[in-house]
């Protein structure tokens, strides 16, 4: 499936430059892998004849290399294998790289988050750690994502107010608990004793 918001595609009628770069955003919705292919023309000044052209109606890209440094500063699990090809017409600057991406949910987390029968232990946990309220309801499989996906965009665009998740907090206990700490570990959360000071009179 692409992904049209973080693709760039090519206008008709406009040639390359240097500084072009298009691109196809897109990931497989059964293994959940995530592709780029991205275009660059960054050799446009010392080849500057770019396929389609009449001696060159195609490109035809031939294996460079792979991309071994690269690195994900969020998740390690996450690490993109990187596959360069250089156009075969000796004055097109054309350099395909097609990056791919492993999941970026594990399938354990995945299961941490969806497992009916992990939410309902969830609620009983939640239950006798504050048996006083009376509104707890079992997480639904979707909320763990969700919330996630909050949690996550809360973390990256910080308001007051938002840069914390208590541990008693409803919605955190019956859909996370503490059994999802190694996962929210790994996605960069941590976990702080906030001290309070109590004013008395």
């Amino acid at each position: 499936m692409t992904k049209h918001d973080q693709s760039v595609l090519p206008n008709p009628g406009i040639l390359p430059d240097h500084e072009t770069v298009y691109k196809v955003s897109s990931f497989c919705q059964n293994c959940r892998y995530h592709l780029d292919l991205i275009v660059g023309f960054h050799d446009y000044e010392i080849r500057n004849t770019p396929c389609p052209n009449k001696d060159f109606p195609l490109h035809h890209f031939i294996y460079q290399e792979e991309d071994v440094n690269e690195q994900d500063a969020f998740l390690n699990h996450n690490i993109p294998n990187t596959f360069r090809f250089q156009c075969s017409a000796k004055k097109c600057p054309a350099e395909l790289r097609i990056r791919m991406r492993p999941p970026r949910l594990k399938d354990q987390y995945i299961r941490l988050m969806t497992d009916r029968t992990l939410l309902r232990r969830r609620l009983e946990l939640a239950k006798q750690i504050d048996p006083d309220r009376a509104d707890y309801q079992m997480a639904r499989p979707i909320d763990g994502l969700d919330f996630l996906i909050r949690y996550m965009n809360d973390s990256l665009y910080p308001q007051k107010g938002k840069t914390r998740i208590p541990l008693l907090n409803r919605k955190f206990l019956v859909t996370y608990g503490r059994d999802c700490d190694e996962m929210l570990s790994e996605f960069g959360f941590t976990c702080e004793v906030v001290r309070t000071l109590v004013v008395r009179n």
